[in-house]
């Protein structure tokens, strides 16, 4: 699991800007390793909280919250299966984030200068232990048969 910050609030950059570059960086990874390592990515954006877990001789810093299940629950989504060595969805609860700012999000993340493209889940979607979400499936631009790496600029 990655947890992208967004300190936009402090002055700055949105934490939606990071995840951009871990889901390109995410995809790259795939296709240089290949078909036989297939990745399947929940992403999500929303509120969550970091805990501290203690017992005796033991500690250990969680992530918890909606966003967090949201995130894995994604993943179990018809249509994320990586067909062609990575797929996914993105998603946001209804009651935290409105469709203006879901549909600017997609389009950081997944839209014309990206790795990945999506396709929106019409209306809201249920999961389970989840309240009310929108989403995206996410697939790759260009098919892995097609794909080479970025030029290397030597300085």
């Amino acid at each position: 699991m990655f947890i992208v910050p967004d300190m936009e609030q402090d002055g700055g950059p949105p934490g939606v800007l990071g995840m951009g570059s871990l889901l390109g960086g995410l995809h790259d990874l795939q296709r240089k390793l290949g078909i036989e390592y297939s990745f399947r990515i929940g992403l999500s954006y929303g509120a969550l909280y970091v805990d501290l877990i203690k017992g005796s001789g033991y500690s250990e810093w969680t992530v918890v919250g909606e966003s967090v299940n949201l995130a894995k629950r994604l993943q179990t989504l018809p249509g994320v299966e990586p067909k062609d060595g990575i797929g996914g969805a993105f998603g946001v609860l209804v009651k935290e984030t409105d469709e203006n700012k879901f549909k600017v999000i997609l389009e950081i993340i997944a839209g014309f200068g990206a790795r990945m493209i999506h396709s929106v889940v019409e209306g809201t979607v249920e999961l389970k232990g989840i309240s009310s979400a929108r989403c995206a499936i996410l697939y790759p631009k260009v098919p892995s048969s097609e794909w080479k790496p970025q030029k290397e600029i030597n300085s």
